[in-house]
């Protein structure tokens, strides 16, 4: 469903008053509108207008930067389904289909995510999952996943992902502890 510009720079404003308030017993914030500022009794101050357009105008440069991030492509295809038919291809254990998935979780939370394709990021997930239970994997079975030359793109998600992995996910026993 679409929603208006004005809708969410409303919501977000009302949760932010309410969060405020929450906070502090009383918000400090004077509504954005005229109707919000008649239900509430208080008047609406010359500033309210121009709040408001500075939210709106922030969330338009928001949206604008993540489209231009996204090349305008806002289809976005997950790894998970590669990870899981990968780790049956190549005959995985669950311990490896389950690192490789918690390793396409935290890739996919990563913005470096979006300029690799979904099977690219399943390859890297799952190498790591046989990395981390020390079961060896060729170079011959990733390029029948991925197709040949797809080395470098691998290599550099696994980089990223492993340095994520290491920083949000887990200790080294945590990774093994499945």
């Amino acid at each position: 469903e679409v929603r208006k510009v004005r809708d969410i720079v409303n919501v977000h404003y009302a949760l932010t008053r309410k969060m405020a308030t929450e906070q502090d017993g009383e918000s400090s914030a004077p509504p954005l509108s005229s109707d919000a500022a008649s239900a509430e009794g208080a008047e609406v101050p010359t500033l309210e207008t121009k709040a408001y357009w500075r939210k709106k105008d922030a969330l338009t440069a928001m949206e604008q930067r993540i489209l231009r991030m996204l090349h305008f492509d806002v289809s976005y295809c997950a790894p998970h389904e590669y990870v899981l038919n990968f780790a049956a291809a190549l005959g995985a254990s669950e311990a490896v289909a389950k690192l490789a998935w918690r390793a396409a979780n935290v890739a996919v939370a990563n913005p470096r995510s979006l300029r690799h394709d979904a099977h690219i990021l399943a390859a890297a997930c799952l190498w790591l999952g046989f990395e981390w239970c020390d079961v060896e994997v060729t170079e011959r079975d990733m390029d029948e996943l991925c197709g040949a030359g797809s080395h470098h793109s691998v290599s550099e998600c696994i980089h990223w992902i492993l340095k994520d992995v290491e920083e949000q996910l887990c200790t080294s026993a945590d990774v093994h502890n499945v």
